[in-house]
């Protein structure tokens, strides 16, 4: 195997979603892996916070960047993840889970 160029490293497409069943909404969501960006803002979004505050600022900045459309771009940015989070707590924990899992998080 042939060491890669940097021009093959960027045009690389590393970034996968699955598509996550929401019966109660009626249909899909596409969940998606975090650029490195991405996770680095995740991280800073909880750090240093206390522990009851970490839980809830994490799923919030995950499913902030987690849940894109079919070309892999956020649905949701952060002035609309309280709406989001006024959804089935059932179907944010599951979407949560995934998102966890397809990232390697917990």
């Amino acid at each position: 195997m042939s060491a890669l160029s940097k021009a093959a490293i960027l045009a690389a497409d590393d970034l996968k979603r699955e598509v996550v069943e929401v019966p109660e909404w009626g249909g899909a969501v596409n969940i998606g892996m975090l650029t490195a960006t991405q996770r680095e803002a995740l991280f800073d979004a909880v750090f240093g916070k206390s522990d009851a505050e970490k839980g809830r600022l994490f799923r919030r900045a995950l499913l902030t960047f987690a849940l894109v459309d079919d070309a892999g771009k956020p649905l949701f940015d952060a002035s609309d993840i309280d709406a989001l989070l006024a959804k089935s707590a059932l179907v944010v924990d599951r979407l949560s889970a995934a998102a966890m899992k397809l990232n390697g998080l917990g």
